[in-house]
């Protein structure tokens, strides 16, 4: 397990769930891999609501972590090759006009 002291010192501090890890530094990091995956995939997750079929358990995943302590379960990291490449391994790009994936 490790041990993560939050902004403010040890009265927050936590501690990491075995088998996770926290993939981006900041914010800015994991909103660029949304941006260039989530936000282009057919399978996008949307604010809780998913438009699609199939919502994506990954982009649910890094929703949820981005919300609290930034902490994903390594399975998620592994199906997206998060830290070993630029775009998601179960990307699919969206067709034009699908849902809210338009850009």
């Amino acid at each position: 397990m490790k041990t993560i002291i939050g902004p403010n010192g040890p009265a927050f501090e936590q501690t990491c769930p075995p088998d996770c890890l926290r993939p981006f530094d900041c914010g800015s990091a994991y909103d660029d891999w949304r941006v260039r995956n989530c936000d282009r995939c057919k399978h996008g997750y949307r604010d809780g609501m998913n438009h699609h079929d199939v919502p994506c358990e990954i982009d649910r995943a890094l929703a949820e972590a981005w919300l609290g302590y930034g902490w994903v379960h390594h399975t998620f990291l592994d199906r997206a090759g998060i830290g070993d490449v630029r775009q998601c391994r179960e990307f699919k790009a969206a067709e034009a006009g699908e849902g809210d994936n338009e850009h």
